[in-house]
């Protein structure tokens, strides 16, 4: 009976360790944002840590693609020469240095992952996650 004690014990002191996460919405889905990001009501996986971006109808990593006119093309070629592509009416942006999303904002790519877009400011989805345009720590 002792034993039985302590593992409920055990068990309820675990779990009252484990924050709550919030559940957010994306379009008419609810999402986790430790395990997804939102983009204009389009849900794209975090694998292994690592935030997957919308391109049209798809997701990518920046080292799998970029995304230019909603498409999926190869990745940027460090090595190779920076060529510019546009991102809205009239911006240029190099895709190795910026992510642009489909309003033409464009996010800060740190330390080889993407930021992304929330308010007016963007946030790195493995600290902290957006919801309504305020961003706030992503509780572990």
């Amino acid at each position: 009976m002792a034993r039985l004690r302590s593992l409920v014990f055990t068990a309820l002191f675990a779990s009252s360790a484990v924050v709550a996460e919030p559940l957010l919405s994306c379009g008419a889905a609810n999402y986790f944002p430790s395990q997804y990001t939102c983009d204009e009501g389009f849900l794209c996986p975090i694998v292994d840590g690592t935030p997957y971006i919308k391109c049209g109808n798809d997701c990518y990593t920046l080292t799998e693609f970029t995304c230019f006119d909603n498409s999926l093309n190869p990745p940027v070629n460090p090595n190779g020469p920076v060529i510019p592509i546009w991102c809205g009416d009239f911006h240029f942006f190099d895709p190795s240095v910026v992510v642009c999303f489909d309003d033409g904002f464009f996010c800060p790519i740190v330390d080889g992952n993407a930021t992304f877009p929330c308010g007016d400011t963007c946030f790195t989805p493995s600290e902290s996650y957006c919801d309504l345009g305020q961003i706030f720590p992503l509780d572990s």
